[in-house]
């Protein structure tokens, strides 16, 4: 966020309008995060260029073999993703599918329903699925949606002013 001032300054100023019309308390709620909607936007867009878990993410295919993308594969097969390549897709996100830019969610959600549900989709799976879901996802959103919010209120805006006002 730091190193990106248009994004910076568009968080900041979500937090603090909503901070002056009693929307957020400090330190703020889970539920009131999720009504902050370029916050959230930056925690996907965050999640999607740093993964928390970058690998394969390979599973087994169970006895019997399976079917994928047309393709028999035998019992046994590891089968994996990139979750990095995956993130970056540009047919997905875009030719700026390398940078940095949250107004890419504000974007789909306001526009492509179809694309918004498959933008989500791909990056739930950072957390992966069914019995493979990471425990700690519920937990790591929640601080998520905390640190944001705090250190941009108490801390960045304190050691540089001119990135605008804060609570």
């Amino acid at each position: 966020m730091v190193s990106n001032p248009t994004a910076y300054s568009a968080l900041q100023q979500e937090i603090d309008d909503a901070a002056a019309s009693g929307a957020i308390s400090s330190p703020i709620t889970e539920a009131e995060a999720q009504r902050l909607p370029y916050l959230q936007a930056v925690i996907r867009e965050s999640i999607r260029l740093w993964p928390p878990a970058n690998g394969l993410g390979s599973k087994q295919v169970p006895a019997g073999g399976d079917v994928i993308c047309g393709y028999h594969v035998p019992a046994g097969t590891q089968v994996g993703h990139n979750f990095s390549g995956i993130m970056q897709l540009k047919s997905l996100w875009g030719n700026d599918a390398e940078a940095f830019r949250p107004e890419r969610w504000i974007e789909a959600a306001a526009g492509d329903q179809e694309k918004d549900k498959a933008m989500n989709a791909v990056v739930e799976l950072a957390f992966g699925s069914g019995k493979y879901q990471c425990l700690g996802k519920t937990i790591a959103r929640m601080e998520l949606n905390k640190v944001f919010v705090e250190v941009s209120s108490h801390y960045l805006y304190q050691s540089s002013p001119e990135l605008g006002p804060s609570f």
